[in-house]
């Protein structure tokens, strides 16, 4: 089972993973693989190698029958999601949206803002801006992707991490 974090950045991603899925060693996420790979979480230089390790990893995971992954990155677009789902399929397994409704624009800033004290990792306003509308304008094609793919769920949840609704 693969399951896929969806939202903004600062929208609640990483604490939803840690408080549903305590085991660390079976998540994936872009922002630890930039650390380890560029020695930032927030760079954006060679995301495409980023994301092509990540998948490398998950189909061995598939491969190996690995019971579950988390896979933990803003997955905004459908497209973004696209290589996964076709491994996915390639190996027939099924797979979760996890996405997490965003807070306002103003929210996040001030998340933003925190996690950048707290970090040294921030995130420009226009980016939030961007990942908000982004958020809402593809969150159809998502449901699209559940209702007609047999292997994809997709579940909605809030800020209190409640779900909203849930396609199959």
């Amino acid at each position: 089972m693969l399951f896929i974090m969806r939202g903004t950045s600062c929208s609640g991603k990483d604490t939803f993973i840690h408080t549903h899925f305590p085991n660390q060693n079976h998540v994936l996420s872009s922002d630890n693989f930039r650390e380890m790979l560029l020695g930032d979480r927030s760079s954006q230089q060679h995301n495409a190698r980023v994301f092509d390790m990540m998948t490398e990893i998950l189909e061995i995971r598939f491969i190996n029958k690995v019971n579950w992954t988390v896979l933990n990155a803003t997955h905004l677009r459908i497209r973004d999601c696209n290589q996964v789902i076709e491994l996915c399929k390639k190996h027939h397994v099924p797979f979760t949206f996890i996405s997490i409704e965003p807070p306002s624009v103003e929210e996040l800033v001030e998340r933003n803002r925190k996690r950048w004290l707290m970090t040294g990792m921030n995130i420009p306003e226009s980016v939030l801006t961007k990942h908000h509308e982004r958020y809402y304008n593809n969150l159809e094609n998502f449901h699209k992707e559940a209702i007609h793919n047999p292997l994809c769920t997709f579940i909605e949840i809030d800020q209190q991490y409640k779900v909203k609704h849930e396609l199959s």
